[in-house]
């Protein structure tokens, strides 16, 4: 972790059946990581927003956050998943200064593209291939070491192959 920051917020949820689950990790900076694994699902995706609303209630709104959300390890998320997580977000667009998507398919991205296009966030939301392009896209630089701890990457900014 940055000496500079501290881990603030961190949870993890699994799936009851074992499909899969996520970590959500924020820092004193606002800084977010959200880490998600196995079969999207709704219960993911409900549990996904319980999280996110906790944090919100434990860390407060300000300053906005900044955030990626890590979706290269997802299968098959169902659509109404993402349109349920896009409303939240659309409600929610104002405790938000930019997120990265990392590693979404080609046609979440497009959906992702759409919904922040109609919630006039098109300039906060990019979709990236790797870590290092989320940070930079964020204004992080090679900062947030603690992205590659949790993430469990190790050294080399946080990059896989």
């Amino acid at each position: 972790m940055n000496p500079k920051t501290r881990l603030l917020f961190d949870r993890r949820w699994n799936h009851p059946a074992g499909l899969g689950g996520f970590d959500l990790y924020v820092d004193s900076a606002h800084r977010a990581l959200m880490v998600t694994e196995g079969k999207g699902t709704m219960a993911g995706a409900r549990a996904s927003i319980a999280t996110l609303e906790e944090g919100l209630a434990t860390l407060g709104q300000s300053p906005p956050f900044t955030g990626i959300v890590d979706v290269r390890d997802v299968t098959g998320s169902p659509l109404r998943a993402q349109v349920t997580l896009g409303r939240w977000l659309l409600r929610h667009r104002h405790v938000f200064g930019r997120i990265a998507v990392l590693g979404a398919a080609p046609w979440e991205a497009r959906l992702g593209h759409a919904i922040a296009h109609i919630a006039r966030m098109q300039a906060k939301v990019s979709f990236v291939a790797t870590e290092r392009q989320g940070r930079r896209f964020l204004g992080w630089g090679d900062e947030a070491p603690w992205i590659a701890d949790r993430h469990g990457a190790g050294a080399g900014a946080g990059e896989r192959a």
